[in-house]
């Protein structure tokens, strides 16, 4: 099968899926073609095994130039043209549309991916509320949907109103070997975030989460891990209050030897789609608190319906319940994170995840008749 894949530069989870299932495409034996623009995670991911096979393209990340958009729709044109594919694989918003404009009167099958929540990620209201009327205008010209949690794939069946072209493929999750580390006898635990520190992450709520636990806990220590618009805002209020049990190590592109060390994972996103850090936290053996969102929960649920974290409705209430957790014996914690880890495993499969995606691109191909 000849695949076409089209994504932007987005930094996070978006871009490791597209990465890791070209990857597994190639490895099962398809052809694979990646499209996105230079300067995203992608210029490392692919760099490898991977280069002879990428197009990149001059659209910088959420450019909504006319004229950077239109030269992109132009230069998608042309690989399509050129390559012939089966299906085009359209992922992440700016992309997702010239991709499958491009596509208009080809008679190729089209699938797109929604990676995050509709309308979510942005402080711009125009992206907010019109992201998800585009994407109803484009739900005529794409054959399959896939969502990576049940909460988003019912957000799109009732946008689109295509129920039955939307299926769940749930995100893979690597599982990593991390070498330990001798602890540095510093007294206290450490708390760890990792996220974009942007509004839709939470990094403000996580400081609202060490002010409330740290009058409990004075003697435990917290690691920041990201970058983002937020940045100096959140750099502010930690001089401004006085806080010194943060430190702020900025974006890293493999964060699990940080999270390994950690006696806990806060997440304190305001939403999420799939939650791919917890996960990963997960797989090495670090406890997870979150708050309850969309998409993070059902990650955070195993197959028999029990949790496999610390959840709470709200910060005050995870910082209560976080500490409980601590203060609860040892055979409760390890059965908790013994738990979790089996959960994580199920997102691991990476023949799995790319014989999923097999399965949809036939089923859009089917349905172009």
């Amino acid at each position: 099968m000849k695949v076409l894949l089209v994504t932007g530069t987005l930094v996070g989870g978006a871009a490791l899926q597209v990465a890791e299932l070209a990857s597994g495409l190639k490895a099962q034996g398809h052809d694979v073609l990646l499209v996105a623009p230079r300067g995203g995670p992608l210029d490392v991911v692919v760099n490898g095994e991977m280069a002879d096979q990428v197009h990149w393209l001059d659209l910088p990340h959420y450019s909504l130039s006319p004229r950077l958009c239109l030269g992109a729709l132009g230069a998608i044109r042309r690989q399509l043209r050129r390559f012939q594919p089966d299906v085009v694989h359209t992922n992440t918003m700016v992309m997702g549309v010239l991709a499958r404009l491009a596509v208009v009167g080809s008679g190729t099958a089209v699938v797109h991916t929604q990676h995050t929540q509709l309308g979510s990620g942005s402080e711009k209201r125009l992206l907010r509320v019109g992201a998800p009327l585009v994407e109803r205008m484009l739900a005529r010209l794409t054959d399959v949907y896939v969502a990576p949690s049940v909460s988003v794939a019912e957000s799109l069946r009732q946008l689109t109103r295509r129920p039955a072209t939307t299926v769940v493929v749930p995100n893979f999750v690597e599982c990593r070997v991390v070498a330990e580390t001798i602890p540095d006898g510093a007294k206290g635990r450490e708390l760890c975030f990792v996220g974009r520190f942007e509004k839709v992450k939470g990094p403000d709520q996580f400081l609202d989460f060490v002010r409330l636990w740290t009058q409990k806990h004075p003697d435990d220590r917290f690691t920041m891990i990201g970058a983002g618009s937020m940045g100096q805002e959140i750099e502010n209020q930690l001089q401004n209050n006085g806080v010194h049990q943060v430190r702020m190590v900025g974006w890293l592109d493999s964060p699990a030897s940080v999270m390994a060390n950690s006696d806990a994972l806060v997440v304190t996103s305001r939403e999420e789609s799939f939650g791919l850090v917890a996960v990963e936290a997960m797989h090495l053996g670090v406890p997870v608190f979150a708050i309850k969102v969309p998409g993070l929960v059902e990650t955070l649920t195993d197959y028999s319906g029990a949790s496999v974290a610390v959840v709470a409705s709200d910060v005050e209430q995870l910082a209560t319940v976080g500490s409980q957790f601590f203060e609860s014996d040892e055979r409760s914690r390890r059965s908790l994170i013994e738990r979790a880890k089996a959960h994580a495993y199920t997102y691991s499969d990476i023949d799995a995840f790319v014989t999923a995606y097999v399965d949809v691109y036939d089923r859009a191909i089917a349905a172009t008749g």
